[in-house]
């Protein structure tokens, strides 16, 4: 389903992104997992909840999102509370960066990515532990059990590298 509607994802995600030159919406990583200029994510959940404002910036994503995961059970509730191990975001990996091997911390949770614009396909990619390198292509999802070890790259200038929706 997002490679379906992968072109329309895109056009919305860099439409928006480019409106927002300063990134006022984008939140730095703050676990320190990343060396080099940035690494940042605009979230659509954040701990089980819901983010209405970042679904009224990207009102497409969201309608796809909600044909994969029934986010509207989250709404129904009171505390618009989803599981606390789904979670959706917008990531972006600045040039130069790299994020440094780690673990998730449970097995429960695997990541889903759809890169949303590559510079390059072999300037920017994903290692996970026992597998090969994974080259990140525009439009084409992957999914990996993050609790294995993982590390990611962007070696090449001017890229938006959305990891965009994890789950």
């Amino acid at each position: 389903l997002l490679e379906m509607h992968f072109p329309e994802i895109q056009h919305e995600i860099l439409s928006v992104m480019e409106e927002d030159r300063t990134h006022s919406l984008l939140v730095k990583e703050s676990e320190n997992l990343h060396q080099g200029i940035d690494w940042s994510h605009i979230r659509f959940t954040d701990r089980g909840h819901w983010n209405d404002q970042v679904e009224t910036w990207f009102p497409k994503t969201s309608q796809v999102l909600r044909q994969i995961y029934p986010f509207d059970m989250c709404a129904s509730q009171r505390s618009r509370k989803c599981p606390s191990q789904l979670f959706v975001q917008i990531s972006e990996l600045s040039p130069g960066t790299i994020i440094t091997p780690h673990c998730g911390n449970t097995n429960l949770r695997l990541r889903i990515h759809l890169p949303i614009r590559v510079p390059c396909i072999s300037c920017a990619g994903l290692h996970v532990q026992g597998s090969q390198i994974v080259q990140w292509k525009e439009g084409e999802a992957f999914a990996f059990d993050d609790s294995f070890e993982h590390e990611a790259w962007h070696n090449i200038s001017d890229a938006l590298n959305p990891n965009n929706l994890s789950r």
